[in-house]
């Protein structure tokens, strides 16, 4: 009977372990994903996280959609002028739609459009959309490749991604580092104006600000079209690369997404510690204790 309670009490004793560990366990992973998403854990308890996730995810897959349409689609109509013409209003025309997507969309999912970009807001330390990096990404990217699916599916013509040889050697790396470097300051440039538009401007520059993106973004464009066809954007980037490996572009390597790819996000990373650096130097130095309102001031007695 003694041996048998002993038992009963060493399995509850190793039961209480295990328990008290896997709650350990559990409070561990509720800890990280709080780091990692802050707010969404309160947000999913008080029932708003679908309410509050679901219109941005539209916006940031609508505005994507209709970015890269406009960046994608080309005028197939014979004729030289008409195939210049169209070359020389696209910029103008990609301008334009970014000035519009980021004015209706800005106020409710943060216009990003970009994943560079979302990293550029992640690394500056902007929190207002706690749960958009992974998200965001994935509904971008999934947003290009529709888009750049259907302006093949009009126009019947897409050239894919700008194709870089898969083993750089001799010129070739002449070419990777044009191409690399062109993407990496075209990225930082355009993150760098929206960074500045939604973080630092004093005052707010209101209904200014998407005109000012928009003509960062056609200034990137006309700066570095001729040099690696300014993309600065992975969404745009991978449904470009997606949709010339399904129409039989086999040049379409993977070195070429990897390279752009790479490119953008550094651009955006530099962009936002940047910015990060910026708002961290600019803030007040610490009040001195003696200074402190409310607080008796010590006094020395010479």
């Amino acid at each position: 009977m003694e041996q048998t309670l002993e038992v009963s009490s060493q399995n509850l004793l190793v039961s209480q372990k295990l328990s008290q560990r896997l709650s350990q366990k559990v409070r561990s992973v509720r800890r990280s994903v709080t780091q990692l998403f802050p707010g969404v854990v309160d947000a999913w308890k008080a029932g708003s996280l679908a309410s509050n996730l679901v219109p941005r995810l539209v916006t940031e897959a609508a505005g994507t959609f209709i970015l890269v349409l406009s960046a994608t689609i080309e005028d197939s109509a014979p004729g030289s002028r008409a195939q210049y013409l169209a070359a020389q209003g696209q910029p103008f025309a990609v301008a334009a739609t970014v000035t519009v997507i980021v004015m209706v969309g800005a106020p409710i999912s943060g216009a990003h459009f970009n994943p560079a970009l979302t990293l550029a807001f992640c690394v500056a330390g902007e929190r207002t959309h706690a749960d958009r990096p992974l998200l965001y990404t994935c509904t971008s990217i999934v947003a290009g490749i529709a888009a750049a699916a259907l302006a093949f599916t009009l126009d019947g013509y897409n050239d894919g991604l700008p194709v870089l040889h898969p083993n750089p050697a001799n010129g070739c790396v002449v070419e990777w580092v044009k191409v690399c470097v062109s993407e990496v300051l075209a990225t930082l440039f355009f993150c760098s104006t929206v960074l500045y538009v939604a973080m630092l401007a004093k005052p707010p520059l209101g209904t200014f600000g998407p005109v000012l993106v928009g003509l960062s973004v056609f200034a990137t464009i006309m700066g570095f079209r001729f040099v690696s066809g300014a993309i600065f954007n992975p969404a745009i980037g991978t449904a470009l690369w997606v949709v010339g490996m399904a129409n039989g572009k086999q040049q379409q390597r993977a070195a070429s997404i990897v390279c752009f790819t790479l490119s953008d996000l550094f651009g955006g990373l530099l962009a936002g510690a940047a910015v990060r650096l910026g708002l961290w130097c600019s803030k007040p130095p610490a009040a001195d204790f003696d200074e402190v309102p409310g607080l008796p001031q010590v006094t020395s007695n010479s």
